[in-house]
């Protein structure tokens, strides 16, 4: 934020964690892939299964965009906005 304090605006569509966010060049943000857990009853272990969804934030009306396909599953990865626009 301008004022350097964050601050809760809403939540995305699916829980993420070792996700990719890019800011991309209209000032929307991209948030890519990532993992999710789950506790799998009755054992008291976790399992992890990796996104192929993106999700768009954005901070004009502070809203997540619906869930968006990608062609593979994507965790621990980064991602950039090229000067064309285009993320990598």
């Amino acid at each position: 934020s301008k004022t350097g304090v964050a601050r809760l605006v809403g939540l995305m569509n699916e829980r993420r964690a070792s996700h990719s966010i890019t800011k991309l060049v209209d000032g929307r943000i991209l948030i890519t892939g990532g993992i999710s857990h789950f506790i799998d009853p009755p054992s008291p272990s976790f399992s992890f299964f990796s996104h192929n969804t993106a999700e768009i934030y954005d901070p004009t009306n502070e809203t997540f965009s619906t869930n968006i396909a990608m062609r593979s599953v994507r965790a621990y990865h980064c991602s950039v906005t090229l000067n064309s626009g285009r993320v990598f």
